[in-house]
């Protein structure tokens, strides 16, 4: 088993938004590769959210006509009310992500239930890679530094 130490991780942080391997994150929600958590997942809790509440409202729109037209514009509240706190700690999604414990990803199994009926373990690993490429695209073309 490949142990993380905490320069691993810490390297992330010095770093910031290069590239994680998505095998990274596929192994560690896993194998719970992390044992001391760093960082926590308010961030990441605050994108998984959004992208599960988005998710949501356009099943929705779509499962009575096949298009999202102008009437369908209240289902997507929710996910416009919570996108500015996804945006203003975006920054910190990919430490998160790397720092998960299994305590952490069954927080978001269950928040994952209130969205979706299926199977949500793979959903984390999978929403977890997206996340991490989220912040990667953010930070190379729209994140400019002071």
């Amino acid at each position: 088993m490949v142990k993380k130490s905490k320069d691993d991780i810490e390297s992330v942080e010095a770093k910031g938004l290069e590239e994680i391997p998505a095998s990274d994150v596929a192994l560690k929600a896993s194998m719970q590769i992390v044992t001391t958590n760093l960082y926590g997942i308010d961030d990441f809790k605050d994108l998984w959210v959004f992208l599960l509440s988005f998710g949501s409202a356009l099943q929705s729109s779509m499962a009575d006509d096949g298009k999202i037209t102008m009437k369908d514009a209240v289902k997507f509240w929710d996910p416009v009310r919570n996108l500015p706190s996804v945006i203003s700690g975006y920054q910190n999604i990919g430490k998160e992500v790397m720092d998960l414990t299994e305590d952490e990803i069954n927080e978001l199994v269950e928040i994952a239930r209130k969205y979706v009926s299926e199977d949500v373990r793979d959903m984390v690993i999978d929403l977890s890679q997206l996340a991490l490429n989220i912040v990667k695209f953010y930070g190379k073309y729209f994140h400019k530094a002071a």
